[in-house]
């Protein structure tokens, strides 16, 4: 991005602005407050659209929403005290699922952090377990540096949540610092060659091999990535509920569906047989590792952006850690074409057997219910590439996961981390952004 050519900014609120504009931010989305008047003022005369929602959890749901499809972190504004504690939920669910969000909360005055005044809260404290990054800025010099290591936290390595408390004196304090928004956030490169060229050797030996696909599987240069690797070794592929969308649809044969919540599908299948499981971009809070890797039975290749944080039925024999498109490009140049096991096969034909029958004899037994396949079957009729299909929680949930197929990177938008009630709301004003 451009260094933004003004330097300097009346009072904090401006120079925060002045930060999110060279960010390249375009819309936030909040509730305005006594705390933040200043900020909202400040906003009113920038390029920003300010859209006001009902509720502060809305505002980090949406926020969320369009940090996912652009992978660049959503913002969000609320006052001081509720105000900011409401975004708690809408916070927890992007860390959870990996979507770059920015929340600025306001507060009380310096002075009156440790009073009992109204709306007094150490909301830095209640954030911290659920962000990357949660701090409050105490002087406007601060200003420019909290900003752009906020935006750096929420969107480098596994994508999250980023948390800013705001004091009231601090946004109308007379600010004067650069904005530091054209530093560049380093470029990973991809694992190293020896840690590759040994994660190749270990899965051209492997007799069942399958490759499971995490949310970071879903972003659309990784998913190119995870493309071409399954050209090259013809590998079977199951995904968690995040991770639809990367696979296309020329290669729909070698898809054996996704897996998630319980151990009974054709994809749960294929992991039980696979002697190597190759897991790209996967978190253990999409599904829980002890569902699939049952006694630890098979060696698992980790491709991520971060090193795996070790569980019981999830401690990787190799692990290739950098930028997981580089990475995957290089382990399939070296594996090649693999074998393909008559087992798996026959697991991957009864995936799409039963698919098949399953969505063409779906039918409800009640006059005043619809099966919730139907659904999967009309929605098919009609949904085409250019849609993003925003799902809530509930039962109905699971049964779209599992049937509807879709061949677009982040086309469905899903939560599988915390499985928040309401989440489908993050996808409603993307379109007209």
């Amino acid at each position: 991005m451009t260094k933004n050519a003004d330097t300097t900014a009346q009072c904090g609120a401006e120079l925060i602005v002045k930060n999110l504009e060279a960010h390249g931010i375009t819309h936030v989305f909040g509730i305005p407050g006594a705390k933040v008047d200043r900020l909202f003022d400040a906003l009113v005369d920038s390029s920003i659209e300010t859209v006001v929602t009902r509720h502060e959890q809305n505002a980090a749901f949406i926020a969320g929403g369009l940090g996912r499809i652009t992978g660049k972190a959503g913002v969000c504004i609320a006052t001081s005290g509720p105000g900011a504690s409401n975004f708690i939920t809408g916070l927890a669910t992007a860390n959870s699922e990996g979507d770059p969000v920015l929340a600025i909360g306001g507060a009380v005055k310096l002075a009156d952090r440790l009073k009992l005044t109204h709306q007094t809260m150490d909301t830095v404290s209640l954030f911290r377990p659920v962000t990357k990054y949660s701090v409050e800025l105490t002087t406007p010099t601060a200003i420019s540096e909290v900003m752009a290591n906020a935006f750096r936290f929420a969107e480098s390595g596994r994508p999250g949540a980023a948390f800013v408390s705001t004091p009231m004196d601090v946004l109308s304090m007379p600010a004067h610092a650069p904005v530091l928004a054209d530093r560049l956030a380093p470029r990973m490169g991809g694992a190293p060659a020896d840690v590759v060229a040994e994660a190749a050797t270990l899965l051209r030996h492997a007799k069942r091999p399958v490759m499971l696909l995490g949310m970071l599987a879903s972003r659309p240069d990784v998913a190119e990535a995870v493309r071409a690797f399954v050209k090259q070794t013809g590998v079977p592929v199951v995904g968690t509920y995040q991770a639809a969308g990367a696979v296309s649809e020329d290669l729909v044969d070698r898809f054996g569906g996704r897996i998630g919540l319980f151990r009974n599908q054709h994809g749960d299948q294929l992991l039980h047989e696979a002697d190597v499981v190759v897991a790209v971009g996967y978190n253990p809070v999409e599904y829980d590792p002890w569902l699939w890797n049952v006694n630890d039975a098979r060696q698992i290749i980790n491709i991520d952006i971060v090193p795996a944080e070790l569980d019981n039925a999830f401690a990787p024999a190799i692990e290739l850690i950098g930028d997981i498109g580089l990475s995957l490009s290089a382990l399939g140049g070296k594996a090649g074409g693999l074998a393909r096991a008559p087992e798996l096969e026959a697991v991957l034909e009864g995936y799409k057997k039963a698919r098949s029958s399953a969505l063409l004899n779906a039918r409800s037994s009640s006059n005043t219910a619809v099966h919730p396949l139907q659904i999967v079957r009309e929605l098919e009729q009609f949904v085409t590439p250019d849609m993003t299909l925003c799902l809530d929680m509930g039962t109905f949930h699971i049964w779209l996961a599992r049937y509807l197929l879709s061949f677009r990177a982040r086309q469905v938008l899903i939560s599988n981390g915390q499985q928040t009630m309401g989440v489908g709301l993050h996808g409603v004003l993307q379109p007209a952004l």
